[in-house]
């Protein structure tokens, strides 16, 4: 699936157990379940890419930009899953796939738009399926 737009993971202050600020230092970010390393860039426009192992700032913060998706951030130890979900200025015909559900059920969702911005009519398409294995649309 390709992006237009990066999604941007925090910033998020990055600690350890004594509630430290883990202040530059290095993490990584690998497809969710792989050892395969993520692509990160630098900002969301996607314009340069960042090596890996990454670094939080001066502060502890933990920010970076990657494509929508699921991910597995390792920082001092410590594994965090994640997922980033699509920027708000992608294109709204991009499907993305949820993550699944708590219970394992498959969580996949779908949605469609189309809008016309010179005073027409807009129609929204959606589509999703519960926790609890039930599903709802409009």
């Amino acid at each position: 699936m390709a992006y237009q737009y990066a999604a941007q993971y925090g910033p998020a202050s990055t600690d350890n157990t004594l509630n430290q600020l883990l202040a530059v230092t290095p993490f990584n970010v690998y497809l969710h379940g792989t050892t395969q390393l993520a692509t990160l860039f630098t900002d969301w426009r996607k314009v340069g890419t960042v090596p890996q192992p990454a670094s939080t700032d001066g502060l502890g913060n933990m920010t970076f930009f990657c494509d929508p998706g699921h991910y597995d951030v390792t920082c001092n130890g410590v594994t965090l899953e994640i997922t980033l979900y699509p920027d708000p200025a992608e294109p709204l015909n991009t499907p993305f796939i949820s993550p699944p559900n708590i219970d394992g059920g498959s969580a996949v969702s779908t949605y469609t738009a189309s809008q016309d911005l010179d005073g027409g009519s807009a129609s929204t398409v959606y589509s999703a399926q519960g926790i609890d294995g039930g599903s709802a649309s409009g």
